[in-house]
């Protein structure tokens, strides 16, 4: 049975927020890496800003998610897409 076009489209940005997220993560680990060895003063200071500004971006997505989950009327497949993108956004970036 085909789904909806609109169902199909959200399933599609869901997954697609959840890339981003993904990406995020990953791009974060790398800055923190370079971050740790770096030793030049003014690169150390434009990873710190690169590092905040994905932070900032997870924090956008984080809200997003939320209220995406708050949506009346979700079919379950969607409500547990939703979900796991609440659950990726509510992890810090960069573990210690």
């Amino acid at each position: 049975m085909d789904q909806p076009v609109a169902v199909a489209a959200a399933d599609t940005l869901v997954g697609s927020l959840c890339r981003e997220i993904w990406d995020l993560r990953s791009r974060a680990g790398q800055v923190q890496f370079a971050l740790q060895r770096c030793q030049h003063p003014g690169l150390g200071q434009r990873l710190q800003c690169e590092l905040q500004t994905l932070a900032c971006r997870r924090l956008e997505l984080q809200r997003l998610a939320d209220r995406l989950s708050c949506g009346q009327g979700q079919r379950r497949e969607r409500s547990l897409a939703v979900a796991l993108l609440a659950e990726l956004c509510r992890r810090p970036l960069v573990c210690a």
